[in-house]
């Protein structure tokens, strides 16, 4: 066999050295005994090495082969030849990483490392993990399977409601929720079917109220519409500017229009003379402004050709549901006919030589000719201040009294005779 010697100086009692030591074993125990891998699994190594320099010497482990490395590529040697002991992670010169044990050997500076790859010392800790992840993942996948269970449990009774209110907002009031259990989920259920009744109940009770509503609103409309299209006097709505929004036939014919719709949007300055069109504008924003109707105004109406129509026109301000003024609406009664009886009056009463007079029905004057101041001296303010039986002649006081009680009880008197005092005392006889 082959032999390994061992050589070392001998000293005997002083520091001068008296011999040489040599010191011869076989090899192969000893390569044996370092070769030994138990324990070292599939990469591991027990490395024997001496220093050399800037280089480490093995002199076993690197596959029975002496080879010399760099101290920097063999960190772990490079401490167990420093005399240092201890365990690192570090990377070999194969580049690989490994675990590595160190500690000197006490000769020569020899030191001593045994070592395996990280990753087959990890390789336990990695399958535990491993195993440990397993048993993780399998516990979440049991409770999310349990969970899962329970939630559909729990949710489905929810899906159903939340179906039914669904079906309910879409107007499918007879929906229901078919009621499988006992709990809360099902007394939830239970109030909502009764919540769903009630709900149709009212709906149609609603219904019924709105249609009520409806035919009362239209018979509201067709009457207003009936007046609006049969009444003869002339009916109109204008905006904040004045301008027409909606007339009635009436109003529509008087203008000369046919359909009272093409009339939208124009005002009186499209039909009227300025004369008259811009009082009408003064008078409804005035109301506009102020909120305060105007009654029984007459109206003096000039037209473009140039004739005159007279109303009797009552305009209000128009309002919204809140309050708020949104234009005047007013109502007009053609009364030229009238004007035109009361012109003829008025020259009747002003040229007439007779004592023409209008008397009310508790005795008092109410109009006279100019004649009666002219033939009794008395002004008509005098006259129409106290009742005129009180300047009947006194002889003729009773029949006067007795024929003007045939006329307050609608009878006509067609002759009658009496006396009236003059102011300066005389008497005039009249029929």
């Amino acid at each position: 066999d082959e032999v390994l010697t061992l050589g070392a100086p001998a000293f005997w009692e002083s520091d001068q050295p008296v011999g040489v030591v040599l010191v011869t074993v076989k090899q192969r125990p000893l390569v044996s005994l370092l070769a030994d891998r138990t324990g070292l699994g599939n990469t591991g190594v027990v490395m024997l090495g001496a220093p050399s320099e800037q280089r480490v010497q093995y002199l076993l482990g690197l596959m029975g082969e002496t080879r010399f490395v760099p101290l920097n590529d063999a960190p772990a040697m490079a401490a167990a030849l420093r005399g240092e002991t201890g365990v690192m992670r570090t990377i070999d010169f194969r580049g690989t990483a490994v675990l590595a044990a160190y500690r000197p050997l006490g000769y020569r500076g020899w030191g001593l490392v045994a070592k395996m790859d990280v990753a087959e010392v990890y390789a336990p800790i990695r399958n535990l993990r491993n195993m440990f992840i397993l048993v993780e993942v399998g516990i979440f996948l049991v409770v999310l399977i349990a969970s899962y269970w329970g939630a559909r449990r729990f949710t489905d009774p929810i899906l159903r409601l939340a179906k039914m209110a669904q079906l309910i907002a879409s107007g499918e009031l007879q929906a229901g929720v078919v009621v499988e259990s006992n709990d809360e989920i099902g007394h939830l259920g239970e109030s909502f079917n009764k919540m769903a009744r009630e709900l149709a109940h009212s709906y149609s009770l609603l219904e019924e109220r709105v249609t009520q509503r409806t035919a009362e609103l239209k018979a509201e409309r067709d009457l207003l519409q009936g007046l609006l299209d049969n009444t003869p006097d002339r009916i109109y709505f204008k905006d904040l500017q004045s301008r027409f929004v909606r007339m009635n036939n009436s109003l529509a014919r008087f203008f000369g229009v046919a359909n009272p719709a093409d009339t939208l949007g124009k005002w009186d300055f499209d039909f009227f003379t300025p004369e008259h069109a811009q009082q009408a504008f003064d008078d409804e924003q005035l109301i506009i402004r102020t909120g305060q109707p105007m009654m029984g105004l007459e109206e003096k109406e000039t037209w473009p050709d140039g004739h005159v129509t007279w109303a009797s026109t009552t305009k209000v301000p128009w309002r919204d549901a809140t309050g708020k003024i949104i234009g005047t609406f007013g109502i007009s009664r053609d009364i030229t006919d009238r004007k035109r009886a009361e012109d003829e009056l008025n020259r009747y009463f002003a040229l007439s030589p007779d004592l023409f007079c209008i008397a009310d029905m508790v005795g008092y004057f109410r109009r006279l000719s100019p004649a009666w101041s002219v033939v009794l001296g008395h002004s008509p303010q005098e006259l129409m201040a106290e009742p005129f039986i009180n300047f009947v002649h006194p002889d003729d006081r009773h029949i006067t009294v007795s024929e003007y009680g045939k006329l307050q009880q609608g009878a006509r008197v067609i002759q009658f005779e009496n006396r009236y005092r003059c102011k300066d005392g005389r008497s005039e006889e009249h029929t």
